[in-house]
C-alpha cells in the first residue's frame, strides 16, 4: 500500500506516464451521405441518417443526423484506394464510383455519396428510357417515310435505318440509368433547364438552349479566374502565415510575462489562422495548456495534431507523449496509457535509422510508459519497461557523461521506485551529489527527494522482516535520520521559492531536440513539483503516523499551503488546485488529532477553493473536488467513531457528499490511492445506511474495514494477514449482528463461518462443533427473521444439523447426537441421509432395534448425497470409523454382518417393515385417486387401513423396531377415518405407554420447525397431526396422571394447537393457550401462545403483563432466541398472513 502512496506523489510531479501495448499509424476519411435530387424536389437538402458504413481495415461507422461519417484505416496511407461498402435499409448507392475512395491527406475533404430509393431510381430509368425511345423512334420514322419516297436502294437503306434505331436505342439503355444517376442538387440551373426540357420531349429546344449558353466562352473565363485566384490565394496565403507567426510572437511575450490566458488566446488565433496545420503551433499550445491544468482542452488539439502528423514521425511521436501527460492530468489513465504507447512504438521505429537524436527521447517516453503502468496498479510491467530505459541512458553516458549522466540517475530513480530497490537508488543519490558538487543547488531537489524515497523503502523493508528485529531496528533508526535530514532539505530549499515558470515539469522542446537537463530544472517547475513530492512521501511514510509531533505536521503542511498560495498568485490555474490539495491535506492532519474543528475549516476551505476554479469551467477539477468532498466526509464520520456522535453536518448532508464523491471518484477506481479513499469512503457510506447508531456503527464499520485488509493482504498474499482480517471481520459483523439483525449481513457471516470452518478448523472436533453451532444459530435466526430466504437456509440449517449429529457422534455423546439428526430431518425431511446419523446414534446407545428399523429400510437404496455408491457402504463406512474412536462392541458388529450380507435381519423387521411401506404405499394412492376423482379412491385407503391395523398387532407391535413409527401410523389411522367419513381409530390400549408418548412429542416437536415460514397447503395436514398428537397424550396422562413430564407434553400439544388455530384463523386459541399453562404452568411455548392470542383479540393490558413474565425467558428449542423474539417473529407472521 505503501508503494502506492509514492507513485501518486511523483505523478504530481508531471512525470508522465504510459503503457507497453502497441498502437498503429491510421489515416482518417470523412464522408457525407445525402438523399438523390432531395434539395431540387423539396427545396430542402435531406440526409441519410443511421448508414452503415464499412471498409476492410478501418472502423466501421453510421452517419449522423446530418449524413456525416468517418472512418479511421489501419496501416494505410494517403493516396491508397479503398472499397467502401454503404448500407441502409430501403435505398441503394447511386454513384457508386464513390465507393472506390482515395485516401487524402487532407482530413478536411470529404467523399460525397448519393443514395435513393431503389423503385424511384428505376422508375426514373424508365422514364427518361422512354421519353429516349419515343424521340429515337420518332426521328427514325420520318427518315423511313422520306426514303420510301425515293425508289431506289429502299430496302437496304430501310434495313440500316432499323439498325441504327435499335443501336440508339440500346445505348440509351445505358445513357438514361446515368442521367438519373446525376444528383441534381450539384449541377448548374443550365443543366436542369435542359433535363426539364428532355423530360418533356422538347430535344430540340434543350439543345438549342445549351448551344446559346456559349459554353466555350464561359470555360475560358473559368480557366482565367482559376489562375488569378490561384495567385491571390498563394498572396493571401503568405499574408496568413506572416499574421500567425506574429501571435505566436505575441503569445511568447505573454507566457514570458506570466499573463497565460492572454497567451493561450494568442495561441489560439496563430493555429487558427493557420487551420490548425501548423503542428508545432499546435504541440506548443498544447504544453501550455497541460501546465496550465487545462489538459482538457489539450486533448483535442493534440488528437487533431496526430491526424496531421500520421506520416510524420518525429511529430508522430511527440504529439503522442504529450497526449498521454494530458491524459494523466485528467487521470484518465488508460487512455494515457494507449498515448504513450504510441509514443514509445514511433521512437522505437526513429531510433533504428537516428540513434543518438531519437535514443533519449525514447528513454523519456519509456520512464513515462512505466510510471504510468505503476499508476495502473501494474508493478510487474512498470519495473519489466523501466529497465529498458536505464539501459538506453546507460549507453549513452558512454558517448557523452555530462549531458547525460542526469537522465541516467533520473532513470535508477525511476527504477528503484518501481522495484523498491535501494541499491539503484543510492547509486541515483551518489550521482546527483556529484552532479550537485559541480552545479550547487541544481540538483538540490531531486536529492532531497531521493532521500526521502530512500527513508520510505527502508521502512517498507523494516516492515517485512518481523523475524529480525536488530535489522528492523537498524533500518528504522536509519530511516527516521533520512526523513529528517530529507524533509529538512525541502523545507529550505521550498523557502527559497518566491516565482513560478512557464513550464510546468518535463518539457521537451520539440519533437527531435532532448533539452539540457539543468536546463531544464532551471525553467521550470519541475524541482517545485519534486519538493511536493518529497513532502508527500514524508508525510505518508512519517508525517501522519501517530508518533510524529502534530505540531511539527502541521506546520510542514502549513508552509506548503502557503507557497501554494504565493505561486498561485502568480500562475493560480495551476497552483490554486495544489493550494487546495494542501490545504485539506492540513485538515486531515488535525482530524488525526481529534481537533475535528479545525479539521473541518480547512476541508471546507479547501473544497470551496476547487469549487471556485471549478466555476471558472476547468472540468479536470472535478476529480479533485469529488477527492475534498470524499476527504471531508471521511473526516466527519472518523469524528463520529471517535466521539459517537455527527459533528457538525447531518445524516442527509453526509450523504449527499458521499453520493457527489462516489460518482466521481468511481471513473477512477483503478488509481490505487483513489481506490483506498473510494473504499473507505463506501465502508463509512454503508455503515451509516445500514446503523442507527454509534455502537451498531462501529460494529459494522470495523468489520468493512477489516474485509477490507483481508482483501488487500490476499493482494500481498500475506497468509497471516489474510487470517487475521477474516477473523476480525466475523467478530465484528458478529457483535453487529447482535444489535442489529439483518438479512443481507447474517447470510454474509453464514458464509464466512462456513469458509472458516472448512479452512481453518482441519479435523478438530472442538472447532468444527464450534462454527458448526454458530452457523446453525445464525440460519435459526434467519428463519425467524425472513421468510424470503425461508427455503435454502432451512436446507442448509438442516445439513448443518446433520454435521453436527455425526461429530457430536464421534464425540461419544450420542443422545445429543439423535436430537441433532432428529431435528435435522424436522427441519427438512428431504435430507435422508442425516437417517444413517439417527440410526447410528441410536446403535450407540443400545437401542439396536431402532437401529436396524433404519438400516434394514435403507439398504440397498441409493446414496442422496453420493449417486455412485448405496446406503450400506456408508453405513458400513461410518461404523467402521466409529469402531476405531470408541472401540466395538456385539451390536456393532452383527450390524456390520447384517449390512454385509452374512446375516439376514430379524424376520419381525422385516415383514413388519414390508407391511407398514406396503400400507404406506396403498395410502399414497388412495389419496391420489381420491383427488383425481378415481372411483376406488376407497377401496385403496381401506386397503391401506387394513394394513395399518394388521402392523398395530403382534408381533410388530411393542417389538422395540417401530416405536418411531408409532405417531405416522396414528395419523395415517385418522387421515383415511377422516377421508372415509367414520370414527377416528385409536391406537390399541395395550401400546406401551412410553413409547406413544415419544412418539407424540417427535410430532409435536417437528411443528417448532415447521411454522416457522409454514407453507399454507400444509396446514390442514399439520393441525390433523397435532390433534392426533393431542389425543395420544391426553389417552397417556389418563393412564398416568401423577407424571409431570407427561402433562408436559401434553401442554406443549395445546400450545401448539392454540398457535396453528391463529394461522388458520380459527377459534379456540385463546382457550387452547390458557388450558395450556393450566395443564403445567412454567412452559415457554404456552405463555408465547398465550401473548399471540390476546393480542389476535384485543387484550392488549393482559398481553403487555404475560410479556413482562415471559418476554425474557429463553426459547427451549432455539439457541440465543427469547420468548419476547419468537412473539415478535411470529405476530409478524400472523400479519403477513392477514
Amino acid at each position: 500500500m505503501r508503494k502506492r502512496h509514492i507513485v501518486t506523489a511523483m505523478l504530481c510531479c508531471g512525470i508522465a506516464s504510459f503503457a507497453w501495448s502497441q498502437q498503429r499509424g491510421t489515416a482518417p476519411l470523412n464522408g457525407v451521405i445525402t438523399i438523390l435530387n432531395s434539395k431540387t424536389r423539396t427545396g430542402q437538402l435531406q440526409y441519410v441518417k443511421a448508414a452503415t458504413v464499412t471498409a476492410g481495415n478501418a472502423n466501421p461507422a453510421l452517419t449522423d443526423s446530418e449524413g456525416r461519417f468517418k472512418l479511421v484505416f489501419i496501416d494505410s496511407e494517403p493516396g491508397e484506394e479503398v472499397r467502401l461498402v454503404v448500407e441502409k435499409r430501403g435505398l441503394e448507392v447511386v454513384n457508386k464510383d464513390m465507393l472506390q475512395a482515395v485516401l487524402r491527406k487532407d482530413a478536411d475533404s470529404q467523399v460525397r455519396i448519393y443514395m435513393a430509393d431503389p423503385d424511384q431510381l428505376a422508375a426514373s430509368v424508365l422514364k427518361l428510357r422512354g421519353i429516349a425511345e419515343k424521340h429515337i423512334t420518332a426521328r427514325y420514322q420520318q427518315q423511313i417515310s422520306r426514303l420510301k419516297k425515293e425508289a431506289k436502294g429502299q430496302a437496304a437503306q430501310l434495313l440500316k435505318l432499323e439498325d441504327e434505331k435499335n443501336a440508339a436505342l440500346r445505348q440509351f439503355q445505358e445513357i438514361a440509368a446515368r442521367l438519373a444517376a446525376v444528383n441534381l442538387d450539384d449541377v448548374s440551373g443550365l443543366y436542369r433547364q435542359a433535363l426539364d426540357l428532355f423530360e418533356k420531349g422538347k430535344l430540340e429546344e434543350a439543345i438549342k438552349l445549351i448551344d446559346q449558353a456559349n459554353l466555350d466562352d464561359q470555360l475560358g473565363k473559368a480557366r482565367a479566374q482559376r489562375e488569378a485566384g490561384r495567385q491571390m490565394v498563394r498572396q493571401s496565403e503568405q499574408q496568413i502565415d506572416n499574421i500567425a507567426v506574429t501571435y505566436l510572437l505575441q503569445a511568447r511575450m505573454h507566457l514570458a510575462n506570466l499573463a497565460f490566458p492572454k497567451a493561450i488566446a494568442a495561441y489560439g488565433k496563430a493555429i487558427a489562422a493557420r487551420d490548425s496545420t501548423a503542428l508545432d503551433d499546435n504541440l506548443e499550445l498544447a504544453q501550455v495548456l497541460i501546465a496550465q491544468q487545462q489538459a482538457w482542452k489539450a486533448i483535442p488539439l493534440l488528437q487533431r495534431t496526430a491526424e496531421l502528423s500520421a506520416n510524420d514521425k518525429p511529430h508522430a511521436a511527440y504529439t503522442q507523449l504529450l497526449m498521454g501527460t494530458a491524459y494523466i492530468n485528467q487521470v484518465e489513465i488508460h487512455q494515457a496509457i494507449d498515448a504513450f504507447t504510441a509514443s514509445v512504438v514511433s521512437y522505437g521505429e526513429l531510433v533504428e535509422t537516428e540513434p543518438l537524436t531519437y535514443g533519449p527521447l525514447a528513454g523519456v517516453a519509456i520512464i513515462s510508459c512505466a510510471t504510468a503502468h505503476f499508476f495502473n496498479s501494474n508493478t510487474g510491467a512498470a519495473a519489466e519497461i523501466a529497465q529498458h530505459a536505464k539501459t538506453i541512458f546507460g549507453h549513452l553516458i558512454e558517448i557523452d557523461t555530462a549531458r547525460y549522466l542526469p537522465f541516467y540517475s533520473w532513470s535508477l530513480y525511476a527504477n528503484a521506485l518501481f522495484n523498491s530497490d535501494r541499491v539503484q537508488l543510492e547509486e541515483a543519490i551518489a550521482n546527483y551529489e556529484r552532479l550537485n558538487a559541480r552545479q550547487p543547488g541544481q540538483y538540490g531537489s531531486f536529492l532531497s527527494v531521493c532521500k526521502l524515497l530512500n527513508a520510505a523503502l527502508m521502512r517498507e523493508e523494516a516492515g517485512q522482516l518481523a523475524n529480525d528485529q536488530e535489522t528492523t531496528r537498524a533500518l528504522v533508526s536509519r530511516s527516521d535520520v533520512l526523513f529528517e535530514e530529507g524533509l529538512n532539505e525541502v523545507i529550505a530549499q521550498l523557502e527559497k521559492i518566491n516565482r513560478s515558470y512557464p513550464n510546468i515539469g518535463f518539457v521537451i522542446d520539440g519533437p527531435r531536440q532532448l533539452p539540457d537537463f539543468a536546463t531544464m530544472l532551471s525553467n521550470s517547475d519541475y524541482p517545485v513539483n519534486l519538493l511536493f513530492s518529497g513532502i508527500q512521501i514524508w508525510w505518508m511514510y512519517k508525517g501522519a503516523n501517530s508518533d510524529t509531533d502534530p505540531e511539527k505536521v502541521a506546520s510542514v503542511l502549513q508552509l506548503v499551503v502557503d507557497k501554494c498560495k504565493l505561486l498561485a498568485g502568480q500562475n493560480r490555474e495551476r497552483y490554486i488546485s495544489r493550494q487546495a490539495e494542501y490545504t485539506s491535506w492540513l485538515g486531515f492532519n488535525y482530524c488525526l488529532q481529534n481537533q475535528h474543528e479545525k479539521a473541518f475549516g480547512l476541508l471546507e476551505e479547501g473544497l470551496l477553493m476547487v469549487e471556485d476554479t471549478f466555476l471558472r469551467s476547468n472540468p479536470s477539477y472535478l476529480f479533485l473536488k469529488s477527492l475534498m468532498q470524499a476527504e471531508l466526509y471521511i473526516a466527519h464520520a472518523l469524528c463520529y467513531v471517535s466521539e459517537g456522535e455527527l459533528c457538525g453536518k447531518t445524516g442527509a448532508e453526509l450523504r449527499q457528499l458521499a453520493v457527489s464523491a462516489d460518482s466521481t471518484l468511481a471513473r477512477y477506481d483503478r488509481v490505487p490511492l483513489m481506490s483506498e479513499v473510494l473504499n473507505m469512503l463506501r465502508i463509512f457510506d454503508r455503515s451509516f445506511e445500514r446503523t442507527s447508531n454509534h455502537r451498531e456503527f462501529l460494529g459494522y464499520y470495523f468489520y468493512e474495514e477489516n474485509l477490507r485488509q483481508f482483501k488487500l493482504a490476499g493482494e500481498r498474499q500475506d497468509a497471516d494477514a489474510i487470517t487475521h482480517h477474516y477473523y476480525q471481520a466475523m467478530v465484528s459483523l458478529e457483535r453487529f449482528l447482535d444489535m442489529r439483525f439483518t438479512t443481507p449481513e447474517a447470510l454474509v457471516l453464514e458464509t464466512m463461518y462456513n469458509d472458516w470452518r472448512s479452512t481453518q478448523a482441519g479435523e478438530d472436533l472442538d472447532s468444527l462443533i464450534y462454527y458448526t453451532d454458530k452457523e446453525m444459530w445464525l440460519e435459526e435466526r434467519l428463519l425467524l427473521s425472513d421468510c424470503e430466504v425461508e427455503s435454502s437456509v432451512r436446507e442448509r440449517l438442516a445439513v448443518n444439523c446433520g454435521n453436527r449429529a455425526w461429530y457430536t457422534l464421534q464425540k461419544g455423546q450420542y443422545l445429543d447426537a439423535a436430537a441433532y439428526a432428529q431435528k435435522g430431518l424436522q427441519t427438512d425431511p428431504g435430507q435422508h441421509w442425516i437417517r444413517a446419523n439417527e440410526a447410528h446414534a441410536y446403535l450407540m446407545r443400545g437401542q439396536s432395534k431402532k437401529a436396524w428399523r433404519i438400516y434394514a429400510q435403507w439398504k440397498g437404496i441409493t446414496h442422496t448425497l453420493d449417486a455412485s455408491m448405496p446406503f450400506e457402504t456408508a453405513f458400513l463406512s461410518d461404523l467402521a470409523q466409529l469402531k476405531t474412536l470408541q472401540g466395538s462392541n456385539a451390536d456393532i458388529e452383527e450390524s456390520i454382518a447384517m449390512l454385509e450380507g452374512k446375516k439376514t435381519f430379524p424376520a419381525i423387521l422385516t415383514n413388519g417393515l414390508a407391511l407398514f411401506m406396503q400400507a404406506g404405499l396403498r395410502y399414497e394412492e388412495g389419496k391420489k385417486a381420491q383427488q383425481q376423482g378415481d372411483k376406488q379412491w376407497r377401496g385403496k385407503l381401506e386397503a391401506a387401513q387394513s394394513l395399518l391395523i394388521q402392523f398395530l398387532k403382534a408381533p410388530y407391535l411393542n417389538s422395540g423396531y417401530f416405536d418411531d413409527d408409532l405417531g405416522e401410523v396414528a395419523y395415517l389411522l385418522a387421515d383415511i377415518a377422516a377421508r372415509l367419513g367414520k370414527p377416528a381409530m385409536t391406537l390399541p390400549p395395550d401400546a406401551d405407554m412410553e413409547t406413544v408418548a415419544a412418539a407424540a412429542r417427535r410430532m409435536v416437536e417437528a411443528t417448532e420447525m415447521v411454522l416457522i415460514c409454514p407453507a399454507k397447503e400444509t396446514l390442514a395436514e399439520w393441525n390433523l397431526r397435532l390433534q392426533v398428537a393431542m389425543r395420544l397424550m391426553e389417552a397417556v396422562v389418563a393412564r398416568a396422571s401423577g407424571r409431570l413430564d407427561m402433562q408436559r407434553t401434553l401442554a406443549y400439544c395445546y400450545a401448539q394447537q392454540s398457535y396453528l388455530a391463529l394461522l388458520q384463523g380459527q377459534g379456540g386459541a385463546l382457550a387452547l393457550a390458557r388450558k395450556s399453562l393450566e395443564n403445567y404452568g412454567m412452559l415457554q411455548q404456552g405463555g408465547v401462545s398465550l401473548i399471540l392470542a390476546l393480542l389476535q383479540t384485543g387484550n392488549n393490558e393482559e398481553a403487555q403483563r404475560e410479556m413482562a413474565r415471559w418476554g425474557g425467558q429463553a426459547w427451549p428449542t432455539l439457541k440465543g432466541i427469547t420468548c419476547g423474539d419468537m412473539v415478535g417473529f411470529r405476530h409478524k407472521l400472523l400479519l403477513t398472513a392477514e
